[in-house]
This record gives structure tokens, C-alpha cells and sequence, in this order.
């Protein structure tokens, strides 16, 4: 359904793992609602169909198999549900490995992985707990290396070099978790491939033909399961490396790693229809965590889309999270005042205008309510065809924690002069008002709807901000929106 010359589509919170969804994804849409896809989008081949030569897994005693002869695999054998390990905090044992069991590393490293492995895991009959432990292990121990990534001079990965450092890059942490899980006598592989991390533009559109990262898959109760303990280790900020510890990249299920992993050989996606390099390049950028919060791609959105001068989304969320996000020019400056998201009759209402034709990229963030954080998830590309004037109000923090609707006015900039209802739902909320440069403007109640309303004649000022607090006892009123005032 198209709105305002943009577009209208959804999203559904995931309540089964479908083999489709990426297939879906990749679909062009450009028939059934009205976006044009850039990039190739070539759904009937596959890298399975047009390839016979068979994957080689080369472990570390050089022992040569095919996946496809690797004991107990089965390709599209029903997957475990992994949710509750995908939530837990850190396995308080991975915190507390003695330093002696580290200690002689350069004499024995077989015999250290082993009485590592085998203390992290004693007394867990869990298989799931188990490897949650080793890759909590190595999250928490390891440091990324961004002192010799970033200067190109990338030092000895072994396992030995690594855990005496406690440092590594992608291969190193992907070396030392194939080893422990290997020590814990788990099936275990090291995945090669291309990964969209650091650098990586939603505007370059090149093929992943070029392998810049390691990851794993373990193979549990007749399935395997992806991991990446070095992006669950932290991330980089700037030049340095800013530990922090996410579940995001453990058990991801194989349609959702797609989205940032494309490994080498097609086998290794772990999907009855492989994704192809062209369909991978044209897949928007969403990341491990947005599909930790349980949501869902929305079906044909692409990595970029072209649309007019806006662009409208509705979908469906889990209760209790709440969503904010950015433009950005194709250089990465920030766009001020062009995204609005806000709860719309159970859906959440997601809203964008364009300043100009051009490249646009949305980045979106979630997070818990009352968290008073939100967490990058995901970034979408539009190519829009023309521009607009109409911005959105100025969003401030009590704004999203209380789950505000703004009824009108739908766009600004206000304009001297002209009389304007201002009408806003603001759940939780005793008293409000407008203030615009010193006139101050009261506004009427419904406490039925918690809906808050006034009609002023918009006066020379910069803007019009809505203030309001939540008791008759609290005297502090909290700054909840501003509308920009035109004043030509």
C-alpha cells in the first residue's frame, strides 16, 4: 500500500524459524509493493546447483572431510530451541578459570585446552551450557586486536600465541573456540568467509568474494550451530577495542547469520537454498542483535530501496522494547528531525522523509523500556527520487519511555501565523503544556486516552515545545517534544 509517495510495510515478530525468510527477503519487490531493488536479485541459482566440488574442513591435526560426510549431519534437521541460552548473562565458571591452568601453554598446549575445556564444562550436562561456557570463555578472555588490525601486521594467531597474549584477531578467537570445543570432544569447524564488520558501507555494493573474517559451527543433538565469539567479545570504537559481551552471535540460526556471514562455500550457510553472492550483497545490513530481541526482517526490504520523498513502516514488536533512529547522508552526516517512531493501534509506526534526491542510509536502535539505552540493530539504504521540506519534531527521551503518539500536526515546520491544534497521546502523564519563546500555552486533558490537546496561533519563535510531569506532586515538568517554526 503506498502512502505519500512512499511506502507502507511490515514486520512481524518471529514466532517459528522458517528456511523462506531469507529466500523471501531477497525477493524483488518491486510488483507487489512498488520498491525498485538495486542490485541483482537472482533467486534460481544457486552456488548448490551450479558447484559439485565439495567443501574441504581442515582441522587442526590436518585431517581432511566433507562436510557433507561428517558424521551425524544432516542438512535442514529440526533446530533446538536455543532462546533461553541467547538471553543469559555470563556463565559465572568462564569468569574464574584458575591461571594455572594457563601456565604452560608453550610446553603442552594440547594438554592446557583440555583441563580448560574440562573445567568449564564439569558438572554441565547440558550440551547447549557446555559450549555457552567455552564460548563465554573466550569472549571474556580474549581482546580484540586492534593495534595490529588496524596498522595491517597481524601477529601469530596459533592457539598457544593467543591465549598467552589474550588477544586476537577474528581467526585467532575462531582458532582457540574450534580447539576447546574439539578438547570438549564437540564436532567443531572454523569457518572462513566474508563478514560485514568494521568499514563496511551500506552503500558499497561489491561481491563478498574476498574471505576478512573466521567463525565457528559446533555440532549439537544432530544439528550445527553458528557462532562468532569475537564480535560477542566487543566491538571497535574508533581505534581501540571497547569490550563488550553479547549472546547476539551465539546459536544465531543460519537465516539470520546470512544477513552479515557469507562463508566461502555455500554449504557452510547451513541452508537448504543457499543465498548467492549477488542476493548477500543486496541483503539490508541487520545485525545479530536485532534478532536476539526476536524480531523479524521485513519480507523484500533490500539493502537499498528506492522510493520517492518518505517512506512509512508499520510492524509488530515484542511488548516492551522501544525503537529510535537516524539519517545519514552517504557520508555519514547526521540528518536532524526526518524519523519518527511511535506506537500506532499495537503496531509500531515507522516514518522517514528525504531532504533530497540521493542516497540515504536509516540506522535503527532498540532497546528494553526503562533501559535508558538503546542498541544499533540495523542499517537500511534508500535511494530516494526527490525531496521535502516536511521534518518531524524534535524527539527527547520521556518521549519514547512513555510510549507517545503524536496525533497532530503529522509534519512540520510550523508556520507563523497559522492556527494549529496540537494534539498528543502522552501515557502516564498529568499536566502538559506548550511553551513557544515566553508565551506558554496550557493544554486540555483526556484522561480517558491520556490525550493532551491545544489550538494556538503559531508566533514568531524558534520552536514549540511540549513540557510535561507526571504527578500533581512532581514538580518537574519534563521536555517531551520540540516543532520547529518556520519563520518565513
Amino acid at each position: 500500500m503506498l502512502k505519500h509517495l512512499g511506502l507502507t510495510l511490515f514486520l512481524i515478530v518471529a514466532t517459528s524459524c522458517q528456511t523462506t525468510l531469507v529466500r523471501n527477503s531477497i525477493k524483488s519487490v518491486s510488483d507487489r509493493i512498488g520498491i525498485t531493488n538495486n542490485g541483482s536479485a537472482d533467486q534460481e541459482k544457486s552456488e548448490a546447483e551450479t558447484s559439485k566440488n565439495r567443501t574441504q574442513i581442515v582441522f587442526k591435526d590436518r585431517e581432511e572431510v566433507t562436510i557433507d560426510n561428517l558424521p551425524g549431519y544432516i542438512m535442514g534437521a529440526d533446530r533446538v530451541d536455543v532462546s533461553s541460552y541467547r538471553s543469559r548473562q555470563p556463565e559465572p565458571r568462564a569468569k574464574t578459570v584458575p591461571k594455572t591452568l594457563l601456565s604452560d601453554v608453550d610446553v603442552n598446549i594440547s594438554s592446557v585446552l583440555k583441563n580448560i575445556a574440562n573445567y568449564l564444562t564439569d558438572g554441565i550436562e547440558d550440551p547447549f551450557l557446555q559450549v555457552k561456557t567455552l564460548h563465554d570463555w573466550v569472549a571474556l578472555t580474549i581482546a580484540y586486536d586492534a593495534k595490529s588490525y588496524l596498522s595491517g601486521t597481524i601477529p601469530s594467531q596459533e592457539v598457544a600465541s593467543v591465549i598467552d597474549r589474550k588477544t586476537a584477531v577474528c581467526d585467532g578467537y575462531a582458532e582457540l573456540l574450534n580447539e576447546l570445543l574439539k578438547a570438549a570432544d564437540y564436532k567443531s569447524i572454523k569457518i572462513s568467509g566474508y563478514a560485514r564488520g568494521h568499514g563496511s558501507s551500506i552503500f558499497d555494493n561489491s561481491l563478498p568474494d574476498t574471505s576478512n573474517h573466521a567463525w565457528n559451527a559446533v555440532f549439537i543433538d544432530s544439528n550445527w550451530y553458528l557462532i562468532d565469539s569475537t564480535w560477542d567479545s566487543g566491538h571497535l570504537d574508533g581505534r581501540s577495542f571497547k569490550r563488550r559481551y553479547t549472546t547476539d552471535y551465539l546459536f544465531i540460526d543460519p537465516q539470520y547469520m546470512i544477513f552479515t556471514h557469507f562463508p566461502d562455500s555455500s554449504r557452510l550457510q547451513f541452508l537448504e537454498i543457499p543465498v548467492t553472492a549477488d542476493n548477500y550483497t543486496n541483503l539490508p545490513f541487520i545485525r545479530g542483535r536485532f534478532f536476539n530481541m526476536g524480531l523479524i526482517p521485513i519480507e523484500g526490504l533490500s539493502r537499498v530501496n528506492t522510493v520517492q520523498d518518505r517512506v512509512s513502516m508499520k510492524y509488530r514488536s515484542p511488548e516492551g522494547l522501544t525503537f529510535s533512529g537516524i539519517l545519514l547522508s552517504q557520508e555519514g552526516k547526521k540528518i536532524e528531525n526526518r524519523i519518527l517512531i511511535q506506537n500506532e493501534d499495537e503496531l509500531m509506526d515507522f516514518q522517514v522523509t528525504f531532504p533530497g534526491r540521493g542516497e540515504w542510509a536509516v540506522r535503527l536502535f532498540a532497546g528494553t523500556e526503562g533501559s535508558g539505552s538503546k542498541e544499533w540493530i540495523a542499517d537500511i539504504g534508500f535511494q530516494a527520487e526527490s525531496g521535502t521540506d516536511d521534518v518531524f519534531p524534535k524527539l527527547y527521551s520521556p518521549f519514547f519511555d512513555c510510549q507517545s503518539v503524536i496525533v497532530s500536526p503529522e509534519f512540520g515546520p510550523l508556520l507563523v501565523g497559522d492556527k494549529q491544534e496540537i494534539v498528543i497521546i502522552l501515557p502516564g502523564y498529568f499536566e502538559a503544556f506548550a511553551k513557544a519563546g515566553t508565551a506558554k500555552y496550557p493544554m486540555e486533558r483526556d484522561s480517558e486516552h491520556d490525550q493532551f490537546s491545544v489550538e494556538i496561533v503559531i508566533p514568531k519563535a524558534s520552536e514549540v515545545t511540549i513540557f510535561a510531569r507526571r504527578t500533581a506532586r512532581n514538580r518537574k515538568f519534563e521536555g517531551i517534544l520540540s516543532f520547529p517554526i518556520k519563520l518565513d
